[in-house]
């Protein structure tokens, strides 16, 4: 009876309370994706400011150009590109996605230091950032460059291609480190061009040509058929870059524009041999082989109007 007495509040032992989990953030391939096509749409949005104040007559401050340049390359192209390398690495592990998010902020951190510093007018703090964008890039070298000897055949010769542009971008952020704490000063000129072209021409361009060859037939659904000309136009791209950046350090202007040229005939070579299996599957109208296709041409047109560009300074004065 006693029992039956007691209160149900008498009988109901504190219960502990649950501690909260704590909450981690995940960050897989997926998040650099929407990062780094976030970024390419403010930088987008920030060119066009710049081209509609410069056609009014009102030009934006200087510093926004650079922002804008940097923060389309480094933020958005360059984080594209680890996005699509962590996506790779997981899926030829066969494991779950694994969270990358120290690499996430780290890269996200520095792009928006190096933005900053621009404002700033700050190279110390460019520097910096740019220790830590080398740093990201580093931490992920080791596996990028086993994955990318593993993952394609040799025949293809995309696994060299690949740690070929690894390298060059190493070397571009190097050199732009090396900009940004002044170690350049009497080779300043040198060290810019040598920046610009290791991380566009040397890293991006390598890259995105040999990814083009190996998505388009994939999605064409149609085999390659590489000849002898096309895997020589192919490595003309490193070793034409090569050439180019000894002769940027020589300041050897018709060098420059002999090697310009084989660069231009190699891409343009490349673009054609893509355009002839595009034609060979039928000439399918699919959105993905369309975006590849456009971006080959502007490829090949950017080339061309850096050529134009180094050939306008043949006389004195120069032409345009």
């Amino acid at each position: 009876m006693k029992q039956l007495l007691v209160s149900s509040s008498q009988t109901r032992r504190p219960g502990k309370r649950r501690v909260p989990a704590s909450v981690s953030l995940r960050v897989g391939p997926l998040g650099f994706l929407l990062t780094g096509f976030t970024w390419l749409g403010a930088s987008f949005l920030l060119g066009i400011a710049l081209i509609i104040g410069l056609i009014h007559g009102t030009p934006l401050p200087v510093w926004l150009k650079p922002m804008h340049v940097h923060g389309a390359l480094v933020g958005g192209i360059l984080q594209l590109a680890i996005g699509g390398l962590a996506l790779s690495l997981d899926r030829s592990s066969g494991a779950s996605t694994q969270s990358r998010s120290s690499l996430f902020f780290a890269l996200n951190g520095a792009t928006a230091a190096l933005l900053f510093s621009f404002w700033l007018k700050n190279m110390t703090v460019a520097g910096l950032a740019g220790l830590v964008l080398a740093g990201a890039v580093l931490s992920l070298t080791k596996p990028a460059w086993i994955h990318f000897g593993k993952a394609f055949p040799p025949s293809t010769d995309a696994g060299w291609m690949y740690r070929i542009a690894w390298a060059a971008l190493l070397a571009g952020l190097a050199a732009g480190v090396g900009m940004a704490f002044r170690l350049t000063d009497g080779y300043y000129a040198h060290a810019r061009l040598a920046h610009i072209h290791l991380i566009v021409l040397g890293c991006f361009t390598v890259a995105s040509v040999v990814t083009l060859h190996l998505l388009v037939p994939v999605l064409l659904r149609k085999p390659s058929t590489e000849g002898l000309m096309v895997r020589y136009a192919l490595w003309s791209l490193p070793a034409g870059f090569s050439i180019l950046l000894g002769a940027f350090l020589m300041s050897a202007l018709w060098v420059e524009i002999v090697v310009g040229c084989v660069l231009v005939a190699g891409i343009a070579l490349c673009a054609a041999h893509l355009i002839r299996t595009w034609l060979r599957a039928g000439s399918p109208g699919t959105a993905a082989t369309d975006h590849l296709l456009i971006g080959a041409f502007f490829l090949g047109l950017a080339s061309a109007a850096g050529l134009a560009m180094g050939a306008n300074y043949l006389t004195t004065p120069p032409l345009l």
